[in-house]
């Protein structure tokens, strides 16, 4: 559980092949576990970084634009991580994003960290729809789908 005053995000790519058919998912709740939002969106066809990575864009995106600035944001791709906590361009394709991103972060007071995949169901099951629809979806916490409430209390429930 985030701090008083600070939220956190959990967010997801999900890509059916690698390149495949790809979305984007990601839950930002508050410093008691409440939902703030959740989204999901579709990528097009994409790789499993480049999903990982255009989720997290839009992540701080949505935090920057709802003027959350204290945020910790948890993945479960260690790789995306190692990513953007290094100062490397990184592959050429993913350098545009790269930059985006980190532009978000100094804007930002955050914290990145790896979180396990048991840990991480909602935004998973949110990039997993993200597959399947044509634009940006943005859910309120009177919004969600009872199944996607069922899935939160679960990630409370294993990483508090």
């Amino acid at each position: 559980m985030p701090e008083l005053g600070w939220v956190k995000l959990n967010l997801d790519g999900a890509s059916r092949g690698n390149p495949g058919v790809s979305g984007a998912g990601g839950i930002i709740r508050d410093h008691f576990s409440q939902v703030i939002l959740a989204y999901y969106e579709s990528l097009g066809f994409s790789t499993n970084m480049m999903t990982e990575l255009q989720s997290m864009l839009r992540g701080v995106q949505l935090c920057f634009e709802r003027s959350l600035f204290h945020v910790w944001i948890e993945v479960d791709a260690m790789h995306v991580i190692q990513l953007i906590s290094k100062q490397s361009k990184g592959a050429w394709h993913l350098q545009t994003l790269l930059i985006k991103i980190r532009k978000h972060l100094f804007l930002l007071e955050g914290k990145l960290t790896h979180i396990f995949r048991e840990g991480n169901q909602a935004a998973d099951f949110l990039a997993k729809l993200g597959c399947s629809v044509d634009a940006l979806t943005i859910l309120n916490n009177d919004q969600l789908q009872h199944k996607i409430t069922s899935i939160v209390k679960l990630d409370h429930f294993y990483f508090p």
